[in-house]
């Protein structure tokens, strides 16, 4: 058996190449049309790239559209999709295009008396 002189993990350590190439962003999509679906979106965004993931939020009570949702692609391709959409027409409605950030933390709700 050969003794292992290198360290394992260096080889499986990513990059700054590999990182680069792996690198997504999130988009924020506002102020959809109630009937958009997530295949038109696509559509939309793949214009300007390839598309890793579409998704439209839905409200569970009533299993409508909420009015925006989330796509996510390469970062080039996202700056592009974001400065030629935001502001565009879909559907007879002017989307809101942005970067996507993170939800702040909020503290559990309180239980709702239910009587």
């Amino acid at each position: 058996m050969l003794p292992i002189t290198r360290n394992v993990a260096a080889a499986f350590r990513p990059t700054a190449f590999s990182i680069r190439l792996m690198s997504t962003k999130r988009i924020f999509v506002g102020n959809l049309p109630w009937a958009a679906r997530t295949d038109e979106i696509s559509a939309l965004f793949a214009q300007y790239g390839e598309v890793k993931a579409t998704r439209v939020m839905i409200d569970r009570a009533t299993g409508r559209s909420r009015g925006f949702g989330f796509v996510e692609m390469e970062e080039e391709d996202a700056l592009k999709a974001i400065s030629s959409l935001n502001g565009s027409n879909f559907k007879g409605r002017d989307l809101r295009v942005n970067e996507a950030t993170e939800m702040p933390d909020r503290p559990p709700r309180e239980p709702r008396n239910r009587f």
